[in-house]
C-alpha cells in the first residue's frame, strides 16, 4: 500500500486486517480475479459497489475515508494458474483509470507473472540438477563397486586357472607314470615270449 498521506496507508492496512483473507465466493474484486483469472476493472466506483464490498458499517467508513475513485485488479499467473493479483486504486482524485491504464496494468502483471514463472522454473531446474548430481554420484559409486567386484572375480578366475594348469600338469605326470608302469609288465611278457 502506498499513499502520500501515512494515515491513509494505516487505514488501508487496517481495512485489510479487518477483512482478513479474501472470501473467494465474493462476486467482485480480488476474489473474482482469483476465481476467474480475468482482470476486474472499475473506472468509477459507485456507492453500490462500496456497499457490496464492505462487510459492515466500519468497513464502509474506512473505504469512504480512503476516497476510492477507480480500481483495476489484474491476475498474476504462474504456468496458467492464477496465484495472486495486483490491485491499483486511485483515491481522492478526479482522475479515473482508463482502458489504457488497464492494458498497462495487465502488461505489468504479465511481466511480474513471467518473473514468478522464471523463478519457479529456476527452482525446478536447480532441484533437477541436485537430483542429477546425486544420481551421478550414486552411479559412480555403483560403477566403482562393480569394477572392484570384476577385479576380485578376475583375480579369483586367474588363481583358479593357475590351479587348473597345475592340476593338469600333475594329471599328465600321473598319466605318464601310470602309462609307463602299465607298459613295463607287458614288455616283460613280450620278452619272455
Amino acid at each position: 500500500v502506498a499513499h502520500k498521506d501515512p494515515k491513509k496507508v494505516k487505514w488501508a492496512k487496517d481495512l485489510r486486517k479487518q477483512q482478513g483473507p479474501p472470501n473467494l465466493n465474493e462476486p467482485t474484486g480480488l476474489p473474482k480475479v482469483l476465481r476467474t483469472g480475468k482482470s476486474d476493472f472499475y473506472p468509477y466506483i459507485p456507492e453500490e459497489l462500496i456497499l457490496e464490498a464492505a462487510k459492515n458499517e466500519e468497513e464502509i467508513k474506512l473505504i469512504r475515508n480512503l476516497g476510492f475513485t477507480s480500481v483495476i485488479i489484474v491476475p498474476l499467473k504462474v504456468r496458467g494458474e492464477t496465484v495472486g493479483g495486483i490491485t491499483l486504486v486511485t483515491s481522492e482524485q478526479k482522475r479515473h483509470y482508463t482502458k489504457v491504464d488497464l492494458a498497462m496494468a495487465q502488461d505489468l502483471a504479465n511481466r511480474a507473472s513471467l518473473g514468478m514463472t522464471n523463478a519457479h522454473l529456476y527452482q525446478a531446474a536447480k532441484q533437477e540438477i541436485q537430483v542429477r548430481t546425486r544420481l551421478q554420484k550414486d552411479l559412480a559409486t555403483a560403477n566403482t563397486s562393480h569394477e572392484q567386484r570384476v577385479q576380485r572375480r578376475t583375480k579369483e578366475l586367474e588363481k583358479t586357472n593357475v590351479d587348473l594348469q597345475r592340476s593338469n600338469r600333475e594329471l599328465e605326470d600321473f598319466a605318464y607314470v601310470a602309462s609307463h608302469d602299465l607298459h613295463e609288465p607287458l614288455r616283460k611278457i613280450q620278452a619272455f615270449s
